[in-house]
């Protein structure tokens, strides 16, 4: 079978939906995506410490970061993307998702994804930049 590498119907997709939830939540200046879209696979072990989705040391264009749920849940164990924000119980929030959602935030937000413990787990992510925040 042949697979084509052309992803642009799912960025073509993904645009409509990224500036009308910018338009009504945050109001960012975006221009574009980044270019960088990619699918990302997680194996038993990998996780990803702290980070933002912004450079270190630079000014940042990145603006929106989101992800796409390629994975049904119940096909692996731990691989949570969890946010620096707290619940009520001091608990970092955990994002929920299903396979198909569209996970979208600040790239400025502080995240981790938790070590995977069975199966595989991917995802898609693309950024959305603009100019740097003021």
């Amino acid at each position: 079978e042949n697979i084509s590498n052309d992803y642009g119907w799912i960025l073509k997709k993904l645009d409509p939906l990224v500036k009308l939830t910018n338009n009504k939540v945050w109001n960012f200046n975006i221009e574009n995506i980044s270019g960088d879209f990619r699918a990302l696979k997680y194996n038993i072990g990998n996780k990803f410490g702290w980070h933002s989705g912004t450079d270190k040391g630079h000014l940042s264009l990145n603006k929106i970061t989101c992800l796409i749920q390629l994975s049904d849940p119940k096909d692996f164990e731990g691989g949570n993307l969890h946010f620096a924000f707290q619940d009520d119980n001091d608990n970092f929030v955990k994002a929920p998702y299903k396979k198909g959602w569209l996970f979208m935030f600040p790239s400025f937000a502080n995240h981790m994804v938790s070590e995977l413990i069975s199966g595989e787990r991917y995802i898609m992510r693309e950024t959305y930049i603009g100019d740097p925040f003021k």
